[in-house]
């Protein structure tokens, strides 16, 4: 397994990480804990030291579930990553009560990872802000140096540049249903291409490809799915090239 370096930290990742937002689902939408166990098993088996988590996960069942596997291996075998999600807050009272729930949740004294999870943009530049005010905070009680910040955005919720656009929302819908699909709009994680693209002028709303069972085991994408696609997209340019 590759490993990639973070020479601030002093450590190395796994260049794959293992990703638990989508473990396989039983009959009544649990996870299947077995199938599950045996991923993360495989994974790490295969050289995987870098395991990412969130509190919504699966309804809030991830990061028990993914606490209880990982207690079979050394602590310091793995690197555990988790998230703050920020639409809970108001006050850092509450963002210090939902770290201590999830470090129970987990069933971990720390995690080696905490990530900012928000898809509201002013939330997230105020806790960045927040989180550059504690930082200053703890250096200045503790002397200079004890902590360090660095902040890097990745890609922001695309909604913000959709919302302007939203022909071209209308136009897929015409799209589909003119070519026998029924449009069926549920949130979904944006995407760093399509969020970059978006952000640079070009807004690229998520429509279908045809794939299914995303991010799992059991990913796939039927040849009449990836057909469907494509005669959406030819669709959609003939519908612009109309107007």
């Amino acid at each position: 397994m590759e490993k990639r370096a973070f020479e601030k930290l002093g450590i190395q990742t796994s260049l794959l990480g293992f990703g638990c937002m989508r473990f396989p689902l039983t009959a009544d939408q649990k996870i299947d804990e077995a199938e599950a166990e045996n991923m993360i098993d495989r994974a790490i088996a295969a050289g995987v030291n870098y395991i990412d988590t969130a509190y919504p996960y699966h309804n809030g069942d991830s990061e028990p579930f993914v606490g209880r596997v990982l207690e079979k291996y050394d602590r310091d075998s793995y690197y555990l990553a988790t998230k703050l999600p920020i639409w809970k807050l108001d006050t850092l009272e509450d963002a210090k009560k939902v770290f201590e729930e999830q470090m129970e949740r987990l069933h971990k004294d720390y995690v080696d990872f905490y990530l900012l999870h928000a898809l509201d943009r002013a939330k997230f530049e105020n806790r960045k802000k927040e989180i550059e005010r504690l930082v200053a905070q703890m250096n200045a009680e503790y002397g200079a140096g004890t902590a360090t910040l660095e902040l890097r955005d990745q890609y922001y919720n695309m909604r913000e540049k959709i919302e302007p656009v939203m022909h071209i929302i209308d136009t897929a819908f015409a799209a589909m249903e003119a070519v026998g699909v029924k449009p069926n709009v549920k949130p979904i994680r944006g995407g760093t291409d399509g969020a970059q693209l978006s952000f640079k002028g070009l807004p690229c709303p998520n429509i279908f490809a045809g794939g299914l069972n995303f991010h799992g085991r059991y990913e796939f994408v039927p040849i009449q799915n990836m057909e469907k696609a494509m005669k959406v997209i030819v669709k959609i340019a003939e519908l612009v090239a109309s107007k």
